[in-house]
């Protein structure tokens, strides 16, 4: 199964890099840091992906 999170963490990088509408329009000097390290990624629901993957991989390893 560790080809399955691989996939997604391909996906993953290829909607924030190439899809995501916030790397054209941050402006880390107007905002105080740089957009991995906002709030506006913190909350992304793509995170609920990773941390999945990432759980299941933790429950593999017990």
């Amino acid at each position: 199964m560790a080809g399955i999170e691989k996939v997604l963490s391909r996906i993953l990088e290829d909607i924030c890099n190439n899809y995501c509408k916030y790397p054209d329009i941050w402006d880390s000097e107007k905002e105080g840091c740089e957009l991995w390290e906002s709030e506006t990624c913190t909350h992304c629901p793509l995170n609920d992906i990773e941390k999945y993957s990432n759980d299941r991989n933790d429950r593999k390893e017990d």
